[in-house]
């Protein structure tokens, strides 16, 4: 589009005419399409214009396309990003829920391990008390037993009663004259105080309570601690029946422990879950008439049912 002089006189000649005159034969010099040769150039010129426009736009709107289309790549690489992002995320969100129920379930499990170990301790405690005075009754009775032994003449009732009751009595005299005890022992709900001689060397420590049915009638107070025990028996009584006459002792002295024997006499309920609950009923009461002593239970009676049920039972 860049027309040079040189072109445009071209032009101009070219457009020279020669046209005959009226006078003759004269050439004559008349630029007849000047004006259209101008119109013409400058409507290529505008076109070439034009086209330099068009091609520098066009040129602009590819380079914007390539840049779009770099950037829709880069946009599609995060958007991949982004969804794996949120694949991990929602994956993490659930792994996290199920460690939160996990951990939940862990914790409560390790709950009921632990009352369940803590129950554990406190029958070990009972059984290691229970087996200590069985243990000691039994040293002592094969003792006495392997003492002669002789009624006395004016006495002949006595010379009548089995051979344990002798041995125990006279145990318990011996006893007595070789050191110093505090006794209080019977077979009914009204047990009698038995006061010892004096002795200034003695230990004073707090005094132990045994309660319980029948079955403590055979353990001697005496060779079990050099501290005061007071026995309260109640022969052919369930717990329950027990537990309430717990409430009618008249005992303020200050106790180390309260040990209790019973459920002997509760076989004949239905179930060992009635037992249990009369044992804990008793315990109870005890903790209630005792507050500041120590509770001990000798032995639980399982009962009729299997021990799996009464196990089941304890973990609800």
């Amino acid at each position: 589009c860049d027309y040079s002089a040189n072109d445009v006189a071209k032009h101009i000649s070219v457009c020279i005419v020669v046209s005959p005159s009226a006078s003759g034969k004269k050439i004559s010099y008349k630029p007849q399409s000047l004006s259209d040769f101008l119109t013409t150039y400058e409507d290529r010129y505008r076109d070439c214009l034009c086209q330099n426009q068009l091609t520098n736009e066009v040129n602009g709107l590819k380079t914007k396309l390539s840049n779009l289309q770099t950037s829709i790549n880069s946009f599609e690489t995060t958007l991949k990003d982004h969804d794996l992002i949120l694949y991990l995320y929602r994956k993490s969100t659930d792994l996290n829920e199920q460690y939160q129920k996990e951990i939940a379930e862990n914790k409560r499990y390790i709950n009921i391990l632990e009352q369940k170990l803590f129950k554990e301790e406190e029958e070990r405690d009972s059984l290691q008390v229970a087996i200590k005075l069985v243990v000691q009754d039994k040293h002592y009775q094969r003792e006495n037993e392997a003492q002669p032994t002789q009624p006395t003449t004016s006495d002949h009732s006595k010379s009548q009663q089995p051979l344990q009751d002798r041995n125990e009595q006279d145990t318990s005299q011996k006893a007595r004259s070789k050191k110093p005890h505090y006794e209080q022992c019977s077979a009914s709900e009204h047990p009698e105080v038995q006061q010892p001689p004096q002795n200034s060397n003695r230990n004073l420590q707090n005094s132990i309570v045994l309660i319980g049915d029948s079955v403590l009638k055979n353990i001697i107070s005496e060779k079990m601690t050099q501290r005061k025990v007071y026995k309260y028996t109640y022969s052919g009584k369930t717990a329950d029946q027990i537990a309430s006459e717990v409430e009618n002792i008249n005992l303020h002295e200050a106790l180390s422990h309260v040990i209790i024997h019973a459920g002997t006499n509760d076989l004949s309920l239905d179930s060992s879950n009635d037992g249990i609950d009369s044992i804990e009923n008793l315990c109870l009461s005890v903790q209630n008439k005792f507050a500041k002593a120590k509770i001990g239970v000798s032995s639980i009676i399982v009962g009729y049912e299997t021990i799996s049920q009464s196990m089941t039972r304890s973990r609800r």
